[in-house]
């Protein structure tokens, strides 16, 4: 576990220094509010979200259990997260994905994925169609964890809305 944190934290720490270097060359000022963090935490949440969908069966797919289901396509959230930490210099493209992560994550867990799911597949196993009875992967019973799970998910929305306005206020900067 420490190693792959280790990983995710010197991988964070690059692009941190590479946005400071480009906002050196463009002599903007150095911001607390540095996007890329915020990105980071966001990547880590939604690392952390879709563990918390395998483990619930419910809401998993392809490639952990064998249905291709709209958890399958919600993987695809990687390689956008990693177009924006390799893209970086371009604060339009940044905001735009971000904005998409945001609207997708937080619309899917309005409509799609309503918090009171998480919470009561967690603590008395699912009630969804298909799913009916099944228990989480981890065979408990936990209130705990539904309230955990819905933690998650809202962080989630509000670190990927942070990211957004972290990256709207850099392009309003570079603009000045």
């Amino acid at each position: 576990m420490h190693n792959w944190w280790h990983g995710i934290n010197a991988l964070s720490e690059y692009f941190l220094h590479r946005q400071n270097q480009y906002n050196q060359q463009k002599s903007m000022p150095q911001q607390r509010t540095n996007p890329v963090r915020f990105l980071t935490i966001s990547l880590l949440l939604s690392v952390l979200h879709h563990t918390d969908h395998i483990l619930r069966i419910d809401h998993s797919g392809w490639p952990f259990i064998a249905p291709v289901s709209p958890f399958t396509y919600s993987l695809l959230v990687y390689p956008i997260f990693l177009s924006i930490f390799l893209n970086l210099k371009k604060l339009l493209y940044c905001i735009i994905a971000t904005a998409f992560l945001f609207v997708v994550a937080t619309g899917a867990h309005i409509f799609f994925e309503p918090l009171r799911d998480k919470y009561h597949t967690w603590t008395y196993g699912s009630d969804l169609p298909h799913h009916v009875g099944e228990q989480n992967k981890l065979g408990i019973h936990s209130p705990v964890l539904g309230v955990v799970s819905i933690a998650i998910a809202v962080l989630l929305s509000l670190a990927l809305l942070r990211t957004l306005v972290a990256f709207i206020q850099q392009y309003r900067l570079q603009k000045r």
